[in-house]
């Protein structure tokens, strides 16, 4: 088995969209840490560091940005990726 690359974290409320990008990423190396929620995430940030956290921007409660907010708080040094499955900015 390869060395990771690094630490990741993926967070999406449709467990489709985690399911397949898990598969991806850990396909190019990385250790895969996901969660469904961006609740589930600000607990994840709290106790453990990433390298990547590659999160949607349109949840329920806690959204991406909430998630990129307590990231820069937390682990300043850790590259955060917005995603988000609407085509315009009109629907974010």
């Amino acid at each position: 088995m390869e060395p990771t690359v690094g630490r990741l974290l993926i967070v999406d409320d449709e467990p489709i969209a985690i399911k397949n990008l898990e598969h991806v990423m850990k396909r190019e190396g990385y250790q895969v840490v996901t969660a469904r929620s961006g609740a589930a995430a600000l607990k994840l940030l709290w106790d453990e560091e990433f390298d990547v956290i590659l999160t949607d921007l349109r949840m329920e409660q806690v959204d991406g940005m909430g998630v990129l907010q307590a990231c820069r708080q937390h682990h300043p040094d850790s590259e955060v990726i917005l995603i988000t499955g609407y085509a315009t900015l009109a629907h974010v």
